[in-house]
């Protein structure tokens, strides 16, 4: 058991008290070699805390560099390692974002969405949520993008239904060339239609790779979400 998240401290410095333990799921370590002669910066900073964690005394680290390392040994996990991680420490340390997971293949996908972005495991919730909610919040008028207003981001998503229900295959393949097409018959800009989209199927302004967003989440849930943003402005309007 760990005491808590070793990098969510918002100080320039992490001060950690005698008892707590470092160990793999607070650092996001793999526990596995060094592979590469610039990862000898890395090497030299997991030996110190190791070192300070058996001395028990308490010691102050910087939290740059200690994100700075975690993020690096996060990047270099395979998939579905930094998916039962993930679950391992969601476990540990609940948080409202995100239920009670089982392992599953879709855990890895989703978490190789977001290896890149992460340097702490806690960054992984905020980004990821929308996958394991009923129903997807966000604020109405965030539906609306720049330049355009109500009719024309109603527009957007009836023709973005119609697209992604007659979609050949639900893959992120087909799902891109097919919204592509879709912005250049309709004459808006692809960043206003995806922009809607997002807001729409992941509450996020900025969100993991959309396309292979939507494949993990399903054509089913993608059209319903679709629809419950068409409901919201309408009731808007």
């Amino acid at each position: 058991m760990v005491s808590g998240p070793l990098f969510d401290s918002v100080n320039s410095s992490v001060s950690l008290p005698p008892v707590y333990r470092i160990d793999e799921i607070s650092l996001g370590l793999t526990s596995r070699p060094c592979e590469k002669p610039n990862d000898k910066n890395i090497e030299m900073i997991e030996d110190s805390v190791k070192q300070i964690a058996k001395s028990g005394k308490e010691a102050i680290f910087d939290a740059e560099k200690l994100n700075w390392m975690n993020g690096h040994y996060i990047r270099s996990m395979d998939e579905a390692e930094l998916g039962s991680l993930l679950l391992r420490y969601w476990d540990e340390f609940p948080t409202t974002d995100i239920p009670k997971v089982e392992p599953s293949t879709s855990i890895t996908d989703i978490s190789s969405l977001i290896q890149e972005r992460l340097k702490i495991l806690s960054d992984a919730a905020p980004l990821i949520k929308f996958f394991f909610c009923d129903e997807v919040k966000y604020e109405t008028s965030e539906l609306i993008q720049k330049g355009m207003d109500i009719d024309g981001t109603n527009l957007i998503l009836s023709s973005c239904l119609s697209a992604l229900e007659e979609v050949i295959e639900f893959t992120s393949d087909y799902i891109e060339a097919s919204l592509r097409a879709l912005s250049t018959e309709l004459n808006v800009k692809l960043g206003q239609l995806l922009g809607t989209l997002r807001v729409a199927t992941t509450g996020l302004k900025v969100s993991p790779p959309l396309f292979q967003s939507m494949e993990i989440s399903g054509r089913k849930r993608i059209i319903k979400d679709i629809q419950l943003a068409m409901n919201r402005l309408s009731q808007k309007n």
